[in-house]
């Protein structure tokens, strides 16, 4: 459980991510609690972001390593993964993953279906139609 003070009220969160807002004669509205539910998981998101580049860590050792491994001139804050998977060259999809500042980005994950039939089969046909859909979609 998660717990802050602020001017005489207390909110808490408990593991079920629902909020609890205690404080004397103050009631408040469901929109008011969602709002306020929002602005947590908001913060909760920036904190975790921002603590993950603070100082020496694991996640910063690995992310220099990768600008350093592979000349970029910007830090790898923004990655996305690409796989293809296939059943002996038949039901083929692809996964993207998303990772941003070295953590799981769950909002940012893509299954596609391939279409193709010509590319059954051919890994690098279909890695090329699914970075196609992805900047195709992304463009417009």
């Amino acid at each position: 459980m998660i717990k802050f003070q602020s001017m005489g009220r207390r909110i808490s969160e408990n593991s079920n991510n629902t909020v609890t807002v205690c404080s004397k004669g103050m009631k408040f509205m469901k929109s008011e609690q969602q709002a306020l539910q929002q602005m947590m998981n908001n913060f909760f998101d920036s904190y975790l972001i921002t603590a993950s580049f603070e100082g020496e860590n694991l996640y910063n050792q690995v992310l220099m390593v990768l600008q350093e491994r592979y000349f970029l001139k910007n830090f790898p804050y923004h990655m996305e993964c690409v796989d293809i998977s296939h059943f002996s060259g038949d039901w083929v999809s692809g996964g993207l993953s998303c990772f941003v500042g070295g953590l799981p980005e769950k909002k940012g994950y893509r299954k596609y279906k391939i279409q193709s039939v010509a590319t059954y089969g051919d890994d690098y046909a279909s890695l090329e139609e699914v970075l196609k859909r992805r900047f195709l979609k992304n463009s417009s």
